[in-house]
């Protein structure tokens, strides 16, 4: 066993006492100065599912309006767009935090060319906005019926 000179300055050392003082001044800061995520930054959580007769797209878009949602579908792109406002004004309570996001999103999905895009259905219930994109007769598999001879 080698014997080792100790030294308070040691890069373990340093890196917890470092550790410590990062959770000491995160303790004892203001709350409402805790940085927040800008708002470009912003991208709906989303499910997409395939069933037998067509795909779901399922965005998560609690507290938008109708009118503030756009959906397009072009050369194999499937884009919904939408702009959640903030609400909020200075108040004169004199304390605020706000940590949903606002602002702008896009998102965009490549879509199989077999999906019949005269058939697309789009509903908002809940915050949930659903978007039924429905397979063509094409996509769907044909049963061939083998003849014996």
């Amino acid at each position: 066993m080698t014997l080792v000179k100790w030294n308070p300055r040691t890069r373990e050392l340093s890196r917890m006492h470092e550790t410590i003082d990062d959770v000491i001044r995160d303790f004892f800061s203001e709350p409402w100065q805790a940085a927040a995520a800008p708002a470009a930054d912003w991208m709906p959580r989303t499910d997409v599912v395939e069933e037998a007769g067509q795909y779901l797209v399922m965005l998560d878009l609690p507290g938008m309006k109708q009118e503030d949602i756009r959906i397009s579908l072009d050369n194999g792109s499937l884009s919904i767009q939408g702009e959640r406002k903030n609400e909020h004004e200075s108040t004169a309570r004199g304390y605020a935090r706000f940590e949903r996001a606002s602002g702008s999103f896009t998102r965009t999905f490549s879509v199989p060319t077999t999906i019949d895009g005269k058939r697309i259905e789009a509903v908002y219930k809940d915050g949930v906005l659903t978007v039924a994109l429905p397979k063509s007769e094409e996509a769907h598999p044909k049963l061939i019926e083998v003849k014996v001879n």
